[in-house]
């Protein structure tokens, strides 16, 4: 109990979640003080260096609470007022999503303890792989959440930038945490130091291939054409978004704001938010009859947001967030259906056995994912230029976004409904993941955001233009269309962070080998 009490005491514990803290408000948007996400783990790692792993185990659960609880702290209030849930419950259920999602720093830093409890050299060389290789992990296993992703902060940075088309956000975030070695290496004691001189070639080498590789690996998309596209931000409040009352204010709201962005000459497409229209329009509908009017009255292809419902086998119904086209002559040219899906605002994770947390949604019952990614052509002809849509949560995921280029996709279009998040920071860090997404698959990228905030990507991940948050307004912009199949990171990127993952566990059940042949000789 003594030695229990004295680990929770132990000063460093509360001195790391503050920092965690900091680095989660800090280095994103709209702050954007870059440079603490390149030293974010340089103070966790050095104390790993010298304590066993049980300790690091703490210690990294300590940054990743502070860490989570400065990143989502919006949640709290989304659940609050759009959840309904009371103070004590969303606190809760917020402080559920924080434990689980500090498991995966825990993880990577117990691991480094254990192999610094044999070498700290090692441990060095290890740290960067199990970092990079668990943070993909929490991307991708139970509910898949990776908010949050340190290389986030970097995506005003042109250098980051310009190594995504070539190794992705895991070759990112692999690098970046290479070149916090030298940090840690410089706050070793100087016993530990002499013995670990040899690790500094790893952050030397992760700092000369930042810097050479785009000069020496020149990839880029294959330009199609150019374009005039537009962007209706309704900035319908979420309050009021489902109220049966708001219906026909809504639909007259876009309509008025189409028309205006058509004024002159018509672009080649509009696009709207995630769910912009406030009901299903299954064929024969009044909600679709109004968007075949709107198109042709605009005289321009509509990508638009609405809930669908799709019926499986023996009839049953099933709930979809779905993204549909329809070109300037009125013809729907197709459906895509949300993938993945936002746990807790979309789906429940572990319904079964968590029945106090109630769907943040209320909209229209439990939604269910779609089967598979699908673009959107333009026309109705076989060379129509083809819209790459990513629904709010899958901009998070960079394969998804390669899915739609290898798919055939010319332009990525994001859609997104960040009104959840009132006036917080979650809608700025948001738009930091669609400058990545464009980046990667040398594609230019509209986002259209029901109250913001939308923007126009170049292929290098450039911000051309945006709106404000909570403007109801449209934008209008000159684009790219082009084609990559997702560029070199299509094929990189995920040999690189699943490389790193199964490097540092061979490296841990090495050095718990060499410790029981030394236990046992």
């Amino acid at each position: 109990m003594v030695a229990t009490a004295q680990r929770w005491l132990d000063l460093r514990v509360p001195a790391l979640a503050a920092w965690g803290a900091f680095v989660g408000a800090a280095a994103f948007a709209p702050v954007g003080w870059w440079p603490l996400a390149m030293i974010a783990l340089v103070p966790l790692w050095t104390i790993a260096m010298t304590e066993g792993p049980r300790r690091c185990a703490l210690f990294g659960f300590s940054f990743g609470v502070g860490f989570f609880c400065a990143s989502l702290y919006f949640l709290i209030e989304t659940l609050r007022v759009h959840g309904y849930m009371a103070l004590p419950l969303a606190l809760s259920t917020y402080l559920l999503l924080v434990f689980y999602l500090s498991l995966y720093p825990m993880l990577s830093t117990a691991l480094i303890g254990y192999v610094a409890k044999v070498s700290p050299a090692i441990a060095l060389v290890v740290a960067p792989f199990a970092w990079t290789g668990f943070e993909w992990l929490r991307g991708e296993v139970i509910i898949g959440f990776p908010w949050g992703d340190l290389p986030m902060a970097l995506w005003r940075l042109r250098t980051a930038l310009d190594l995504a088309p070539i190794l992705g956000v895991g070759g990112v975030r692999l690098l970046m945490a290479s070149i916090s070695v030298a940090g840690v290496f410089i706050l070793l004691p100087k016993k530990t130091r002499q013995g670990a001189r040899y690790a500094l070639i790893l952050p030397l080498a992760a700092l000369v291939l930042s810097l050479a590789l785009p000069k020496a690996v020149e990839i880029k998309s294959e330009v199609l054409g150019k374009g005039d596209i537009a962007i209706i931000q309704g900035n319908i409040p979420q309050s009021e978004k489902w109220l049966p009352g708001m219906r026909q204010e809504t639909l007259n709201r876009y309509r008025r704001l189409t028309l205006d962005a058509v004024a002159g000459t018509p672009p080649d497409f509009i696009l709207w938010p995630e769910t912009a229209m406030p009901s299903r329009v299954p064929v024969g509908s009044s909600g679709r009859r109004f968007v075949e009017k709107l198109a042709r009255s605009a005289k321009s292809s509509i990508i638009f947001g609405a809930p669908s419902n799709v019926y499986k086998d023996g009839g049953v119904k099933e709930s979809r967030n779905s993204v549909y086209g329809v070109t300037q002559n009125g013809n729907f040219t197709g459906r895509y259906d949300k993938v993945k899906l936002v746990p807790f605002g979309e789906y429940v994770p572990f319904e079964r056995y968590l029945p106090f947390v109630k769907k943040i949604s209320s909209a229209a019952g439990n939604f269910r994912p779609g089967e598979g990614f699908l673009s959107l052509p333009l026309g109705i002809t076989e060379d129509a230029r083809r819209v790459g849509s990513l629904i709010c949560f899958e901009s998070l995921f960079p394969a998804f976004a390669t899915a739609q280029a290898r798919g055939g996709a010319n332009i990525l279009a994001v859609v997104t409904n960040d009104s959840w998040f009132g006036d917080s920071s979650a809608p700025s860090r948001h738009l930091a993941y669609s400058a990545w997404r464009a980046a990667e698959n040398g594609l230019w990228l509209i986002r259209a955001a029901n109250t913001g905030i939308s923007a126009i990507f170049d292929e290098r991940g450039e911000l051309i233009k945006s709106t404000s948050l909570d403007e109801t307004t449209f934008l209008r912009g000159e684009v790219e269309y082009r084609a990559s199949e997702g560029l070199l990171q299509g094929a990189l990127r995920p040999w690189v962070e699943l490389t790193s993952l199964l490097l540092a566990i061979i490296a841990l059940f090495g050095i718990l080998r060499l410790r029981r042949a030394e236990s046992s000789g």
